[in-house]
Order: C-alpha cells, then sequence, then structure tokens
C-alpha cells in the first residue's frame, strides 16, 4: 500500500488551483472546480457510507471506528468530510496525553476550551528548573494539536510564560573608615 502524505497533496492541489486561476481561462478553471467538487461529493458519500456499515456492523464496529478515526490518512479524509466520528476537544485531548511522556515531569496540560475554529489549553509546570524551555514546549503543543485537529486555526495556551528573573545590581557595603596612623 502507497504512503499518502495528505499535506503534500493538499499543497499540489492548491498550488495548481492557483495556477489555473493565474491563466486567465476563467472557463476551464471553473470547470476544474466544478470537477474537484464533484469528486470530494463522491468520496465523501462513500467514506459517510463507509462509516453507517461499520456502525451497525456486528462484532466490533467500535473497533474499527476507532482504527479509522486514528489513521493519519483516513482521519484527514474524516475531518475534510466533518465525518470525524470524535469531537476537536477528545481528538485534542489524546494528542496532549500522547505528548506527556515527551514533557518535563511534573507538566499537566489541560484542554480549556475548543470552540469554532481555536483551542486554548492551560500548562501546569509545577517543578521549577525545568529542563525544556515554554519556547519548545508551546512548539511541540501546537504541533500535536495541528495534527489532531488541522481544522483548528488558532492554538492559545497559557501558563507557558517563563517567569522573569530579575537581577539586582549588589550594593556594596559602605566603607569603613581605616584607623590613620599618625
Amino acid at each position: 500500500m502507497t504512503q499518502v502524505d495528505p499535506a503534500t497533496i493538499g499543497a499540489e492541489i492548491e498550488s495548481l488551483i492557483g495556477e489555473m486561476q493565474a491563466s486567465g481561462d476563467s472557463q476551464t478553471t471553473a470547470q476544474a472546480q466544478e470537477l474537484v467538487g464533484l469528486l470530494m461529493s463522491l468520496y465523501g458519500a462513500g467514506l459517510s457510507r463507509m462509516l453507517e456499515i461499520v456502525r451497525t456492523e456486528a462484532g466490533g464496529p467500535q473497533a474499527v471506528l476507532e482504527r479509522c478515526s486514528t489513521d493519519s490518512l483516513l482521519a484527514s479524509l474524516l475531518i475534510l468530510h466533518d465525518l470525524h466520528p470524535h469531537p476537536i476537544d477528545v481528538r485534542v485531548e489524546r494528542a496532549l496525553n500522547a505528548l506527556r511522556p515527551h514533557l518535563p515531569g511534573e507538566t499537566r496540560l489541560m484542554v480549556v476550551a475548543a470552540d469554532g475554529d481555536t483551542v486554548r489549553v492551560m500548562v501546569e509546570r509545577l517543578a521549577a528548573g525545568q529542563a525544556q524551555s515554554a519556547g519548545t514546549i508551546r512548539l511541540a503543543i501546537e504541533r500535536a494539536v495541528r495534527e489532531a485537529a488541522p481544522e483548528i486555526g488558532t492554538v492559545q495556551i497559557d501558563g507557558l510564560d517563563d517567569p522573569l528573573i530579575q537581577i539586582a545590581r549588589a550594593t556594596r557595603a559602605p566603607a569603613r573608615s581605616q584607623p590613620t596612623e599618625s
């Protein structure tokens, strides 16, 4: 079975559509866009039918549905057609759970909200002097969320601001007066 990278294919499709629009041939561009729409309708209906069969089949439909929803290619197609069986918050929570072993100990991640196209994650870092910087943790969280829910536009992460360390200039003790020799 050939591996397909959905992000690469999506970028290629966008590039082709952009080239057609730039060509100035509006009739051909419109026909190509209509063809793409019809193809999406066709395989969207196929995926919908597949899910209906899996849901109603005796002998473990939930296990089959779970495998379909966690396969990267099928999950991306299910999301594209708004057919993914798990809501965004569940997918993001699972992604954060998978990320936890790679974070410093005593780091807690919580999905605060998953509204519209925004996911908000709260990070609690309980131990001081964590080995990983806030920036590294932020990037890992953003990547995990975007892989689990590519339809999300904004990932807000609270609780990761590195505390400022205030450095004060040391004050010198007043000089003692030295006894003078006479």
